[in-house]
Protein backbone atom coordinates (compact mmCIF):
# COMPACT_ATOMS: atom_id res chain seq x y z
CA UNK A 1 0.00 0.00 0.00
CA UNK A 2 0.98 3.61 -0.79
CA UNK A 3 2.31 5.25 2.01
CA UNK A 4 1.87 9.41 2.64
CA UNK A 5 4.21 11.68 5.08
CA UNK A 6 3.22 15.14 5.12
CA UNK A 7 6.06 17.50 6.43
CA UNK A 8 6.87 21.22 6.42
CA UNK A 9 10.47 21.64 7.45
CA UNK A 10 13.15 20.94 4.85
CA UNK A 11 15.27 19.02 7.20
CA UNK A 12 12.48 16.27 8.36
CA UNK A 13 11.02 16.07 4.66
CA UNK A 14 14.72 14.95 3.69
CA UNK A 15 14.57 12.64 6.46
CA UNK A 16 11.23 10.74 5.85
CA UNK A 17 12.74 10.41 2.24
CA UNK A 18 15.62 8.62 2.88
CA UNK A 19 14.12 6.22 5.71
CA UNK A 20 10.79 5.76 3.46
CA UNK A 21 11.91 5.38 -0.05
CA UNK A 22 9.03 4.21 -1.64
CA UNK A 23 6.39 6.27 0.15
CA UNK A 24 5.32 9.58 -1.86
CA UNK A 25 6.06 12.56 0.05
CA UNK A 26 4.03 15.42 0.07
CA UNK A 27 3.79 19.10 1.88
CA UNK A 28 0.86 20.21 4.21
CA UNK A 29 -0.96 22.38 2.48
CA UNK A 30 -1.23 25.27 5.16
CA UNK A 31 2.61 25.26 5.34
CA UNK A 32 2.92 25.72 1.35
CA UNK A 33 0.50 28.40 1.55
CA UNK A 34 2.61 30.34 4.78
CA UNK A 35 5.57 29.67 3.29
CA UNK A 36 4.83 31.45 -0.04
CA UNK A 37 3.25 34.06 1.89
CA UNK A 38 6.81 35.02 3.76
CA UNK A 39 8.84 34.30 0.83
CA UNK A 40 6.45 36.22 -2.26
CA UNK A 41 7.14 39.71 -0.18
CA UNK A 42 8.24 42.89 -1.70
CA UNK A 43 11.57 43.10 0.30
CA UNK A 44 12.58 39.41 -1.10
CA UNK A 45 11.37 39.50 -4.43
CA UNK A 46 11.74 43.71 -5.64
CA UNK A 47 8.01 43.66 -6.54
CA UNK A 48 4.91 45.94 -5.24
CA UNK A 49 2.71 44.97 -2.55
CA UNK A 50 -0.31 44.68 -5.06
CA UNK A 51 1.81 42.82 -7.14
CA UNK A 52 2.55 40.52 -4.21
CA UNK A 53 -1.14 40.21 -3.31
CA UNK A 54 -1.33 39.42 -7.02
CA UNK A 55 0.75 36.89 -7.33
CA UNK A 56 -0.06 35.27 -3.96
CA UNK A 57 -3.71 34.85 -5.16
CA UNK A 58 -2.42 33.17 -8.47
CA UNK A 59 -0.04 31.13 -6.20
CA UNK A 60 -2.59 30.09 -3.95
CA UNK A 61 -4.61 28.57 -7.39
CA UNK A 62 -1.60 26.75 -8.27
CA UNK A 63 -1.71 24.88 -5.08
CA UNK A 64 -5.22 24.11 -5.56
CA UNK A 65 -5.85 23.16 -9.16
CA UNK A 66 -7.79 20.06 -9.33
CA UNK A 67 -6.34 18.95 -12.87
CA UNK A 68 -3.46 19.38 -14.93
CA UNK A 69 -4.94 21.53 -17.22
CA UNK A 70 -5.95 24.06 -14.89
CA UNK A 71 -2.68 23.97 -13.33
CA UNK A 72 -1.02 24.93 -16.74
CA UNK A 73 -3.87 27.68 -17.18
CA UNK A 74 -2.61 28.93 -13.65
CA UNK A 75 0.98 28.82 -14.23
CA UNK A 76 0.10 30.50 -17.70
CA UNK A 77 -1.42 33.25 -15.35
CA UNK A 78 1.84 33.81 -13.45
CA UNK A 79 4.16 34.41 -16.45
CA UNK A 80 1.61 36.53 -17.94
CA UNK A 81 2.43 38.91 -14.62
CA UNK A 82 6.05 39.03 -16.05
CA UNK A 83 7.38 39.17 -12.55
CA UNK A 84 10.52 37.24 -13.45
CA UNK A 85 11.60 37.19 -9.74
CA UNK A 86 8.60 35.68 -9.08
CA UNK A 87 8.41 33.30 -11.88
CA UNK A 88 12.23 32.50 -10.82
CA UNK A 89 11.35 31.78 -7.83
CA UNK A 90 8.45 29.19 -8.19
CA UNK A 91 10.86 27.67 -11.26
CA UNK A 92 13.97 27.12 -8.83
CA UNK A 93 12.14 25.77 -5.63
CA UNK A 94 8.58 24.63 -5.81
CA UNK A 95 7.97 23.43 -9.65
CA UNK A 96 10.60 20.68 -9.40
CA UNK A 97 8.73 19.05 -6.62
CA UNK A 98 5.03 20.23 -7.67
CA UNK A 99 3.71 16.41 -7.31
CA UNK A 100 4.00 17.42 -3.73
CA UNK A 101 2.05 20.40 -3.24
CA UNK A 102 -0.30 20.86 -6.02
CA UNK A 103 -3.66 18.87 -5.22
CA UNK A 104 -3.96 17.08 -8.73
CA UNK A 105 -0.52 16.03 -8.14
CA UNK A 106 -0.95 15.08 -4.32
CA UNK A 107 -4.20 12.82 -5.17
CA UNK A 108 -1.98 10.24 -7.15
CA UNK A 109 -1.20 8.79 -4.15
CA UNK A 110 -3.52 7.40 -1.86
CA UNK A 111 -3.48 9.79 0.83
CA UNK A 112 -7.57 9.68 1.81
CA UNK A 113 -8.31 13.32 0.75
CA UNK A 114 -5.66 14.97 3.25
CA UNK A 115 -3.79 17.42 2.08
CA UNK A 116 -2.61 19.18 6.07
CA UNK A 117 -1.02 17.66 8.85
CA UNK A 118 -3.54 19.09 11.57
CA UNK A 119 -4.80 15.51 12.71
CA UNK A 120 -1.04 14.89 13.48
CA UNK A 121 -0.45 18.43 15.13
CA UNK A 122 -3.80 18.12 16.84
CA UNK A 123 -2.72 14.95 18.09
CA UNK A 124 1.36 15.97 19.09
CA UNK A 125 -0.89 19.04 21.18
CA UNK A 126 -2.55 16.69 23.50
CA UNK A 127 0.54 14.51 24.04
CA UNK A 128 2.35 17.78 25.09
CA UNK A 129 -0.79 19.04 26.91
CA UNK A 130 -0.26 15.70 29.05
CA UNK A 131 3.28 14.32 29.38
CA UNK A 132 5.81 16.78 31.00
CA UNK A 133 8.18 18.76 29.16
CA UNK A 134 11.49 16.82 31.31
CA UNK A 135 10.46 13.80 32.19
CA UNK A 136 11.84 10.38 32.44
CA UNK A 137 10.94 7.38 31.03
CA UNK A 138 9.68 6.20 34.03
CA UNK A 139 7.50 9.10 34.27
CA UNK A 140 7.25 9.93 30.32
CA UNK A 141 5.51 5.86 29.11
CA UNK A 142 2.97 6.04 31.93
CA UNK A 143 1.81 9.61 30.95
CA UNK A 144 2.03 8.82 27.02
CA UNK A 145 -0.02 5.70 27.43
CA UNK A 146 -2.49 6.98 28.92
CA UNK A 147 -3.00 9.75 26.43
CA UNK A 148 -3.61 6.83 23.86
CA UNK A 149 -5.42 4.93 25.82
CA UNK A 150 -8.06 7.99 25.81
CA UNK A 151 -7.84 9.00 22.15
CA UNK A 152 -8.39 5.29 21.58
CA UNK A 153 -11.75 5.68 23.98
CA UNK A 154 -12.59 8.74 22.29
CA UNK A 155 -12.46 7.08 18.74
CA UNK A 156 -14.84 3.88 19.88
CA UNK A 157 -17.17 6.24 20.94
CA UNK A 158 -17.08 8.24 18.16
CA UNK A 159 -17.95 5.15 16.46
CA UNK A 160 -20.69 3.70 18.38
CA UNK A 161 -22.64 7.19 18.29
CA UNK A 162 -22.43 6.73 14.58
CA UNK A 163 -23.42 3.13 14.73
CA UNK A 164 -26.30 3.51 17.19
CA UNK A 165 -28.08 6.30 14.99
CA UNK A 166 -31.61 5.30 13.47
CA UNK A 167 -33.29 6.64 10.86
CA UNK A 168 -36.56 7.52 12.78
CA UNK A 169 -39.61 7.12 9.97
CA UNK A 170 -42.62 9.26 11.02
CA UNK A 171 -45.30 6.39 10.71
CA UNK A 172 -47.99 9.24 10.25
CA UNK A 173 -46.97 10.26 6.47
CA UNK A 174 -48.33 9.10 3.40
CA UNK A 175 -45.69 5.78 1.76
CA UNK A 176 -45.36 8.78 -0.93
CA UNK A 177 -44.16 11.39 1.54
CA UNK A 178 -42.06 8.82 3.28
CA UNK A 179 -40.06 8.13 0.22
CA UNK A 180 -39.15 11.41 0.02
CA UNK A 181 -38.45 11.40 3.67
CA UNK A 182 -35.59 8.47 2.92
CA UNK A 183 -33.72 10.52 0.86
CA UNK A 184 -33.77 13.97 2.20
CA UNK A 185 -32.45 15.67 5.59
CA UNK A 186 -35.06 16.36 7.76
CA UNK A 187 -34.42 19.95 7.51
CA UNK A 188 -34.96 20.25 3.52
CA UNK A 189 -38.15 17.71 4.02
CA UNK A 190 -39.93 19.69 6.03
CA UNK A 191 -40.43 22.00 3.30
CA UNK A 192 -41.03 19.52 0.96
CA UNK A 193 -43.94 18.13 3.21
CA UNK A 194 -45.47 21.55 3.51
CA UNK A 195 -45.85 21.77 -0.29
CA UNK A 196 -47.26 18.41 -0.24
CA UNK A 197 -50.07 19.61 2.34
CA UNK A 198 -50.95 22.07 0.41
CA UNK A 199 -51.20 20.73 -2.81
CA UNK A 200 -53.45 18.02 -1.12
CA UNK A 201 -55.62 21.25 0.17
CA UNK A 202 -55.98 22.52 -3.02
CA UNK A 203 -59.79 21.53 -4.77
CA UNK A 204 -60.04 20.12 -8.48
CA UNK A 205 -63.27 22.56 -8.93
CA UNK A 206 -61.07 25.30 -8.41
CA UNK A 207 -58.32 24.39 -11.33
CA UNK A 208 -58.92 25.30 -15.28
CA UNK A 209 -57.46 24.19 -17.51
CA UNK A 210 -56.15 26.89 -20.99
CA UNK A 211 -54.30 25.92 -23.98
CA UNK A 212 -50.70 24.97 -24.35
CA UNK A 213 -50.76 22.05 -21.27
CA UNK A 214 -51.28 25.50 -19.18
CA UNK A 215 -53.15 25.36 -15.66
CA UNK A 216 -54.42 28.39 -13.57
CA UNK A 217 -55.46 27.52 -9.88
CA UNK A 218 -57.50 30.23 -7.79
CA UNK A 219 -55.45 29.73 -4.02
CA UNK A 220 -56.22 31.78 -1.45
CA UNK A 221 -57.72 34.33 -3.55
CA UNK A 222 -54.52 34.43 -5.68
CA UNK A 223 -54.48 33.07 -9.14
CA UNK A 224 -51.78 30.64 -10.01
CA UNK A 225 -50.19 28.99 -13.40
CA UNK A 226 -48.59 26.01 -14.13
CA UNK A 227 -47.40 23.98 -16.51
CA UNK A 228 -45.20 20.50 -16.30
CA UNK A 229 -42.02 22.95 -15.93
CA UNK A 230 -42.75 26.27 -13.96
CA UNK A 231 -45.05 27.43 -11.72
CA UNK A 232 -45.67 30.96 -10.07
CA UNK A 233 -46.50 30.13 -6.79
Amino acid sequence: MDAKVIMSDLTERNAFKNCFLDGPLNICLYHTLRWFHREIICEKLGITSAESLRCLALVSKLAYAKSNKEFDTHWAEIKATERNSVIKYLKLNWLPIKHQWVACFEDEALNLEENTNNRLESTFSKIKSICSKYASLLQFFPEFFSVLRTLQYKRNHHYLMVSARKLVENQHHDLSVQQYAQHLTPYVFQFVHTQMDLSKASKTENVTREPGETFEIKSSGDLITATSFSCTC
